[in-house]
């Protein structure tokens, strides 16, 4: 919790909305028993909002503006831009994506959690679960940033339930199974449902990994070999901004080759006009370059490009 808090703390909240609210309950109706532990638990949760608003103070000069908010301009705090019914289409379009890419079966991933849900949860714990799972979606409904790599990624937060509760279905499949045939039998029948379900994802798992590993989402090999052929290394690399004439944004496609440290033989960069110079004066023992159609034209200490 402390991870995601620290990552994406309105998913936090959320997550820990069904916990905060039981444990609410709990202090109500034994105050004097559970009443220190709730204290100590919202003096953590205190302490790491400080601690949050004033990273957020020192990165973007506003308590309540997180870094990646700021950067992307994509977050909760803002309108959507889009009413009811564009939420409820983005809540159908994750829950397909779910459904497809949670397991990689050839049913809905989320079968057998349907099946829990179906009947009472007499578990208290797996009801704060499936609470915490539909608090996840209704705030991704109004999450302006709609993504796929690797799934639809923002609704993985909501994992651990899923999981848990995907175990309760198969458990009261089982149960079901046993009243129409002998236990024994019902045990084998749900495993060998699961062993083929898991088996058919096998070819999925390995088409995907052969994507990734060869050519991660919307990179291009060629494209990044060919600024590396161009370039003396080490080299600064302005990528051509998207725009009416390139109204793809290339930077994409050589992103995923940037390091997290800066000693790589080439460094890539978005261009940004004017204040391509702050970026080569930083990097000083290094050749610049401003990529445009696929050319690189060397560019000065000044950010001039040398003819």
């Amino acid at each position: 919790m402390g991870c995601v808090f620290l990552s994406r703390p309105f998913t936090a909240v959320l997550v820990a909305f069904p916990f905060i609210l039981y444990s609410l309950r709990l202090v109500w109706k034994g105050f004097h028993r559970f009443a220190p532990l709730f204290a100590v638990m919202a003096a953590g949760g205190v302490l790491c909002l400080i601690f949050q608003g004033w990273y957020d103070l020192q990165t973007t000069g506003k308590a309540l503006l997180m870094p990646y908010d700021g950067a992307t301009r994509l977050n909760f705090g803002q309108s959507p831009g889009y009413g009811l019914t564009g939420a409820l289409a983005k809540l159908h379009i994750q829950w397909w994506a779910m459904n497809y890419c949670l397991f990689e079966w050839a049913v809905p991933s989320t079968l057998f959690m349907l099946l829990a849900l179906c009947n009472p949860l007499k578990n208290r714990y797996c009801k704060m679960l499936a609470a915490m799972l539909f608090s996840i979606f209704i705030l991704d409904m109004f999450n302006r940033y709609l993504y796929f790599q690797f799934g639809p990624r923002f609704i993985y937060e909501s994992v651990l339930a899923l999981l848990i509760l995907t175990g309760v279905g198969v458990q009261q499949f089982t149960k079901w199974l046993s009243l129409r045939m002998p236990a024994e039998s019902a045990r084998g029948s749900t495993a060998f449902i699961l062993i083929m379900l898991v088996a058919g994802s096998t070819f999925r798992l390995l088409q995907n990994d052969a994507m990734y590993s060869n050519h991660y989402v919307s990179n291009n090999p060629a494209f990044y070999k060919s600024l590396m052929q161009q370039c003396q290394k080490p080299a600064l690399i302005f990528i051509e901004k998207a725009g009416e004439e390139v109204p793809e944004d290339k930077y994409w496609e050589v992103d995923f080759t940037n390091p997290p440290d800066d000693k790589s033989p080439a460094i890539f960069a978005e261009d940004q006009g004017s204040h391509n110079i702050d970026l080569i004066h930083f990097y000083p023992n290094r050749h610049a370059y401003l990529e445009k159609g696929g050319v690189l034209t060397p560019l000065d200490p000044n950010g001039a490009a040398v003819r």
